[in-house]
């Protein structure tokens, strides 16, 4: 500043005075203040994944009763380490939850100036000058002032609004400005991977094993990350129950500290970074004009066996070239008409043209890595759509090992494991990916990754995506059955998070046999899919034949009337060829099983017990042709000779009338009868259903009427 904040005189008696210059103190104290404004917005957005605001609005720098300093100097760098839970608010003491921010080394410099210095000093100058400051009880704090007392996340907003407002045009508060940085950390490379094993004594709702039909979770441990602690919105787990090492700041330990540190180093580098490449997928310029992809189109060339990126020549010298240098976009439409020959045999065709058009724009995706192209494809149930992501795994598989990683969301456990069965017996290198799985099968890149949708949207699944997404192998992601994101949503709370698929930047592809038009509008708008390219098919299945029987109510009038039913398709049925119950309970479905002689398939039962169930029923055993079920098996189950399907009552809508129904007819030539068997009572009935529920109710209702 220049200016002296005294002045010397003579005392008279040969002794000097020192005598404070009240206006160069106040300027002083005025720049101080400024510099605090400065420092606060900053030590928020440097120190990592920022926290809630009231975490660094309560910095101290010093212990008081019950409340330890949460500001420390460790391995050279200042270290802010902060405790609390969203849940607890500000918990003192030596509870809840340890979070730890370090900042970089000109940061550190500047805290440690301002808390042995600066904030002495200025205590020292409002004392002389007579100047009032901040109380003698607000010591301990970091951020204050004499008019605010403490400062409260209003001002953080404020500075950071303006701090942001001039550096990116946008005003960020600490809300916005939070929910952003999750994204950002989203972009750096190897941030999100970094994780670390809680095995804890106690732990939160999020301890939960998978419902057996839907996959949602019950209790069952999980894997924390550090990034996501540091936005303290990871498990809820009480730290004071285990043995800690007193010689680390607030008994943090030495692995957590490790892993703290380095995502702060990965974040300070992020945002020093100014050449806009922050570990995002890069894909250098190549030039290739195909019929799939339109010419001129920039994308990554691959060595698909050293999973190395390959920069193309700056020069026009001709280049030695990999042996494969073709991502699988790249495939022509011969050489896709010819792989689903190799994978299903030389009398293969597409049965539709919508299932060919359908793959040939799946093939030409375009990958940037950033926000790529979404799909929507609609084809009737037994329309052939896992061909979609089965033939590329399969012609990539031909190529060799290594390369493109496409992932298969399914919403079902049960759907899962007859997709891996189906595609590795085409020799597709295919796997499960479940929350259970071993460390080794979570670092494989195998081919084809099928994941159901409660599972995908855990952490454990996000870190094992983003890692094959850093090492720009992931190509595709696949949302099977994609309808039940607006239709089961209602008690599948969870499926309302797979609208995050498209945050990993690669083509989403969703893909149903049942999105009527009257509900595309309400898809779109969950799944973020406004500008998605669709591609539709008729799909009302001729083979079927559709009518209501109707009954007279009575005590036993409904099973009655299954049971004639029963007895009118098995007189067609041939040995080889098989029927479907479904029924509305899973009491009904064990009533109805007992009195046509035939096994219960529901989600009461085990998941061995479910898939012995089926197998019984697949294979015949015991001359059994019909099965009861739930709903639960009226999705993605591809069976041939189910020439029977009976509903008892009305379906709980079109949406689902449609997927149950489809399980028959999957063999050329088999001509399914579906009958809906009502009393004339009313259905499924919920007033406080959404618009969709009504929509899909009133469907089946129309249908029933006539």
């Amino acid at each position: 500043m220049g200016k002296r904040l005294w002045k010397m005189t003579n005392a008279g008696d040969g002794s000097k005075r020192y005598t404070c210059r009240r206006g160069a103190v106040v300027e002083y104290l005025g720049w101080l203040k400024l510099f605090r404004t400065k420092m606060y917005p900053a030590t928020h957005i440097w120190g990592g994944q920022p926290g809630r605001g009231p975490e660094i609005a309560t910095l101290k720098h010093c212990d008081i009763e019950q409340l330890p300093k949460n500001i420390f100097v460790f391995d050279g760098q200042v270290v802010i380490i902060t405790d609390r839970d969203k849940s607890k608010g500000l918990s003192g003491g030596t509870g809840g939850r340890k979070v730890a921010r370090f900042l970089p080394e000109r940061l550190s410099r500047m805290m440690v100036a301002y808390i042995a210095w600066l904030l002495p000093f200025e205590k020292v100058l409002h004392r002389l000058a007579g100047i009032r400051g901040p109380s003698d009880s607000l010591d301990p704090w970091i951020w204050k002032s004499a008019e605010k007392g403490i400062w409260d996340t209003a001002i953080l907003s404020k500075q950071l609004a303006l701090v942001s407002g001039v550096e990116i045009g946008a005003r960020l508060t600490v809300s916005s400005y939070r929910h952003v940085a999750v994204e950002m950390g989203r972009k750096i490379k190897g941030l999100i991977i970094r994780q670390i094993d809680l095995e804890a004594a106690e732990a939160d709702s999020d301890n939960e094993v998978a419902d057996p039909i839907t996959g949602e979770r019950r209790r069952q441990p999980r894997v924390e990350y550090v990034w996501d602690s540091q936005a303290t919105h990871g498990s809820r787990i009480a730290r004071g129950h285990y043995g800690v090492n007193l010689q680390f700041p607030n008994q943090l330990q030495p692995e957590m500290m490790s892993n703290y540190q380095e995502i702060s180093r990965l974040w300070h580098q992020f945002l020093a970074r100014t050449d806009g490449d922050f570990g995002e997928r890069k894909r250098p310029a190549e030039t290739i004009s195909t019929a799939v992809v339109n010419g001129g189109t920039k994308r990554q060339r691959y060595n698909l066996h050293q999973r190395e990126q390959v920069t193309p020549p700056t020069t026009t010298q001709p280049q030695p070239q990999p042996q494969y240098t073709e991502l699988a976009s790249r495939f022509t439409h011969t050489q896709i008409d010819a792989g689903l020959k190799r994978m299903l045999g030389e009398d293969a065709g597409w049965k539709t043209s919508q299932q060919r058009d359908g793959m040939y724009r799946i093939m030409g995706l375009e990958n940037n890595g950033t926000r790529s192209e979404q799909l929507i494809v609609v084809l009737p149930t037994g329309g052939g759509k896992s061909i979609f992501f089965m033939l590329p795994a399969f012609m990539e598989d031909e190529r060799g090992k290594g390369g493109p990683v496409s992932i298969v969301v399914v919403p079902f456990v049960s759907l899962v494991q007859d997709l891996v069965t189906r595609a590795r017996e085409l020799g597709i290198d295919c796997m499960e990916w479940k929350s259970d799985i071993d460390r080794e099968e979570r670092q494989r890149d195998a081919r084809l990754v099928v994941v159901s949708a409660d599972v995908a949207v855990s952490e454990g699944f996000t870190a094992y995506v983003e890692s094959i997404r850093v090492r720009g192998l992931l190509e595709r992601i696949f949302f099977d059955e994609c309808h039940t994101v607006i239709t089961d949503v209602g008690y599948r709370e969870r499926l309302g998070q797979l609208t995050g698929l498209h945050r990993f930047g690669c083509p989403l592809v969703m893909l149903t046999a049942t999105l009527p038009i009257s509900m595309e509008a309400w898809f779109r708008e969950r799944m973020l899919a406004q500008d998605a390219a669709i591609i539709r098919a008729p799909t009302m299945r001729v083979n079927i034949r559709y009518r209501v029987e109707r009954v007279k109510p009575g005590r036993k009038a409904m099973e009655d009337g299954v049971m004639a039913t029963i007895k009118a398709i098995e007189a067609r049925m041939s040995p080889a060829q098989r029927g479907v119950i479904y029924c509305r309970s899973i009491k009904q479905c064990e009533e109805m099983a007992a009195l046509a002689g035939c096994k219960a398939h529901h989600s009461k039962l085990t998941r061995d017990s479910r898939a012995s169930v089926l197998q019984d029923w697949i294979d015949g055993r015991g001359g059994q042709r019909w099965i009861a079920a739930t709903t639960g098996l009226g999705t993605g189950v591809d069976i041939r000779g189910i020439i029977g399907v009976i509903h008892v009552g009305p379906p709980f809508g079109l949406v689902d009338f449609v997927q149950q129904t489809g399980r028959g007819g999957r063999q050329r030539g088999e001509v399914v009868e579906s009958v809906i068997v009502t009393d004339g009572k009313a259905g499924w009935g919920d007033e406080f259903g959404s618009d969709i529920d009504h929509i899909n109710r009133e469907g089946v209702g129309l249908f029933i009427e006539g």
